[in-house]
């Protein structure tokens, strides 16, 4: 048997659309955010007025978590660096110069250690007298810097928020392995009960 390579001539209109195509499909993947957006995010994070729910826990993957997943004490899909927290109730609310948070930890803790289940978490509920908020026009995103206790516990709390309200919540601590979440910001529900008379 004899084969014969025959070539395929290819209409130049339809090479370029195809070119077209696939450069179109391999764009930066940016998401496009509207000016309603950025503006209610703005105002957001102006106001001080939003609460944060983390969607991911991402601990320091050190011995101790790698052991817990080596013997399959995570949820399936979880790894050591990355926890879903979509049905683990978590927050960090900031209403003008009141921050109150519970956030899960993942981790290892160093000092102050309680042997109360309840107490494992990031929690606080405090006025806050040193929040710093920067907005990075090249980035386009907000920075916040915040301190946070509660006991014997002290926190400093790094949030960045990109103007589709996704955010990056960072927490270090000296008594526990620093954690991140990622998340979303949105508006803080305003309180619709009545006044009593």
């Amino acid at each position: 048997m004899r084969y014969t390579t025959r070539s395929v001539q290819v209409p130049q209109w339809l090479g370029m659309f195809m070119l077209v195509v696939l450069l179109g499909a391999c764009g930066s993947g940016k998401e496009v955010v509207s000016e309603a957006q950025r503006e209610a995010v703005r105002q957001m994070v102006e106001s001080r007025e939003f609460e944060f729910r983390g969607q991911w826990a991402m601990p320091l993957s050190g011995n101790d978590m790698n052991a817990l997943w080596r013997a399959g004490l995570l949820p399936p899909g979880d790894t050591p660096n990355r926890i879903d927290l979509s049905s683990n109730p978590n927050y960090l609310k900031l209403n003008k110069d009141e921050v109150s948070a519970y956030l899960p930890f993942y981790g290892t803790q160093q000092f102050n250690v309680s042997l109360n289940s309840q107490d494992q978490a990031i929690q606080f509920d405090e006025e806050v007298s040193d929040l710093q908020v920067t907005y990075n026009k090249k980035k386009d995103l907000y920075d916040m810097r915040f301190s946070a206790s509660k006991g014997t516990d002290g926190y400093v709390v790094f949030l960045t928020v990109f103007p589709n309200a996704t955010a990056t919540l960072r927490i270090s601590s000296a008594s526990r392995n620093n954690i991140s979440y990622q998340g979303r910001i949105k508006a803080l529900e305003k309180d619709t009960e009545e006044p009593e008379e």
